[in-house]
């Protein structure tokens, strides 16, 4: 089964072709970006914000914009690299999964938000698929490295 993926994976790269979960990942990083764009248009008051909304934002730091802003664009930036048949790409994923990870332990330690988690399956169900979702990213992107379907 894996030596038929592989020769699939290979035959789609000789033909030009990018693999669809490449594409796939691309799109999703796409949705990222606009939901980036949305936040900084409501933090700049150009959309209008929930009184819920500003209270919310209002407490936020300097590190919680920071983690906002780079997830999304290193997400991005991984995904173009994949993309673009990469290598670069396998690194940007580890950046980015180690943002996610330092950033869910801020959030649970510093920012105190382990039992709004613990209050419902919804928020450790949200971070758990996200990390399973960087955990895919990365294994695919190094995946796709070791067939040498990714170049310098």
């Amino acid at each position: 089964m894996i030596d038929n993926e592989q020769a699939v994976l290979d035959e789609s790269v000789k033909q030009g072709k990018r693999p669809k979960i490449v594409w796939a990942i691309f799109i999703y990083s796409m949705f990222g970006i606009f939901s980036l764009s949305l936040g900084v248009l409501m933090i700049t008051g150009h959309l209008p914000m929930e009184e819920s909304a500003k209270i919310i934002f209002g407490k936020l730091g300097i590190f919680d914009y920071f983690l906002a802003l780079a997830t999304p664009i290193i997400m991005f930036l991984a995904s173009l690299m994949l993309f673009r048949l990469k290598t670069i790409a396998v690194k940007l994923f580890w950046i980015n999964g180690l943002i996610y990870v330092v950033s869910q332990i801020y959030y649970l330690t510093i920012r105190g938000y382990a039992t709004e988690y613990s209050r419902g399956t919804s928020g450790v169900v949200m971070h758990a698929l996200g990390l399973a979702l960087i955990v895919f990213l990365i294994y695919y992107s190094n995946k796709l490295k070791d067939s040498g379907i990714l170049k310098p």
